[in-house]
This record gives structure tokens, C-alpha cells and sequence, in this order.
């Protein structure tokens, strides 16, 4: 079953479009990811925060992800821009709701 994940990442305002320019380098590969099915980059300039919008195939292949950018490194480097932890919520897709 597919679901949706939404991650919210709050950057630090004097590096904002140095992180943006940062994701526009690396959500390729996010997307060429297996299970990916859709993914969407909202930016909130005013509050510096990015809100990524993932749809994924199984929750399994977006863990399986995270856990791919745990290993390159993406966490240091995303250190760099955070002013804080990222929000990271699953959702369940109801349609029929």
C-alpha cells in the first residue's frame, strides 16, 4: 500500500539558498529510487524551511531509503543548512475517506 511521507526541514535563513541549490542536487536521486512514486519540494522563504512531499510504493522502501542517505554521508552534509531536526510523518493514503 502505497503512503505518503511529508518531511519538514527547517534551514538555517543565511543559508537557505545554498540548501535549496543542495537539493535541487540530490532530490534526483531520491525520485530515482526504488519505490519512489512521486516526490514534491515546497520552500517557505519567510520561515526558511523546506517541506518535502513524498508518495513511496511501501513505507518499507522510503526506510529503505532513509537508511541509503544515512550511509552517504547526507546527514553531515545536510548539517551544514538545518537549524533544526527534521519532521518526518508517514501517512496512511485514505481515499475513500
Amino acid at each position: 500500500m502505497s503512503v505518503m511521507v511529508s518531511v519538514e526541514m527547517p534551514i538555517e535563513p543565511d543559508k537557505f539558498d545554498e540548501a535549496v541549490t543542495f537539493l535541487r542536487d540530490i532530490l534526483p536521486d531520491t525520485r530515482a529510487f526504488e519505490g519512489c512514486e512521486h516526490l514534491e519540494t515546497y520552500l517557505d522563504r519567510e520561515g526558511s524551511r523546506a517541506l518535502l512531499v513524498e508518495k513511496w510504493t511501501a513505507a518499507e522502501n522510503q526506510q529503505a531509503y532513509l537508511g541509503w542517505r544515512v550511509e552517504n554521508g547526507f546527514l553531515d552534509q545536510w548539517g551544514a543548512f538545518a537549524s533544526g531536526e527534521p519532521n518526518i510523518v508517514t501517512w496512511e493514503i485514505a481515499a475513500d475517506v
